[in-house]
């Protein structure tokens, strides 16, 4: 992230932010358009937040350059200092919503947490990587949408969990390769799968006992995440259905395949994406989306 300077004014700050999830490519780009306005735009001042943590994180040098990159960006959202475009958008979505900036610092955490590729031995230990990256993103959210009590809040964590874990498996050969393996040792050993075996990419039965077992995971992290659609405000039910059909549809997508995460990219067509966008304004209940 090179240094910018920051926008003259509070509206060319959003309007920064809303070009950063455009440009992005984000599944949440159109669902985003459910939220009324104000709510909108502090979501597109999240995720600006969410990309340009990423894209220090995932950017060209070592891996100190990089951490002492994102340790500039810290500091600039503890101090307060709209040192770049997406900040003051940032600062005044913090203030409106109350957001604690702990939030923040976690999904920072998170981002960190990559840069040292590292394996995860159990389950409990991989949860705590997706609250970090996106079970606070969902706390966050919660705080624009409203409904923030303490079972939408869990719900909400659980939601982090179901889209990660969708993330990490349709990514498995990819970040393999990288040298990230995220899924726990522990399941790999009692699918009696090796790190080759994910950077070979060549679906066998462990491989496939691998990924069911994994998708069986996500599902459950999926009607956990269901209930917190109760709990939003009516303004703010609609987005949250788009989000979550989103990343379901994309386990779906793998459960289709059969497992098969490494011949071609699981991925969701724009004109998919744009009808789960419309589908979410009929408000069917989530849960009977999972009985269907």
């Amino acid at each position: 992230m090179s240094p910018i300077e920051a926008p003259a004014t509070l509206a060319a700050s959003y309007a920064y932010c809303r070009n950063v999830t455009r440009r992005a490519g984000s599944s949440f780009y159109y669902p985003l358009w459910l939220l009324p306005k104000a709510k909108r735009r502090a979501m597109y001042a999240l995720y600006a937040f969410c990309r340009i943590a990423d894209d220090i994180g995932d950017g060209p040098g070592s891996s100190e350059e990089r951490r002492e990159r994102l340790d500039v960006y810290r500091q600039s959202l503890r101090h307060g200092t709209p040192a770049t475009p997406e900040l003051p958008a940032l600062f005044d979505t913090l203030d409106r919503y109350a957001i604690p900036r702990l939030r923040l610092e976690e999904i920072l955490d998170g981002v960190a947490m990559d840069l040292t590729p590292k394996r995860y031995q159990t389950w409990t230990e991989l949860q705590q990587y997706c609250y970090l990256v996106a079970g606070a993103v969902g706390l966050a959210c919660l705080a624009i949408w409203g409904g923030d009590r303490p079972e939408a809040q869990s719900a909400a964590i659980r939601c982090g969990e179901a889209f990660q874990l969708t993330n990490i498996l349709r990514d498995l050969r990819e970040d393999a390769a990288q040298g990230r393996v995220y899924l726990p040792q522990d399941d790999l050993a009692a699918a009696g799968c090796t790190e080759q075996n994910l950077l070979a990419g060549a679906l066998n039965d462990n491989l496939l006992r691998l990924v069911q077992s994994q998708t069986e995971r996500a599902r459950e992290a999926f009607v956990d995440a269901a209930a917190l659609q109760r709990w939003l405000p009516d303004d703010s039910r609609a987005v949250y259905s788009a989000m979550w059909r989103t990343y379901r549809e994309l386990l779906h997508e793998i459960e289709r395949r059969q497992g098969d995460v490494f011949s071609r990219r699981i991925r969701l067509g724009r004109a998919r994406r744009l009808w789960i966008a419309a589908s979410a304004l009929r408000n069917q209940p989530l849960m009977e989306s999972l009985a269907q």
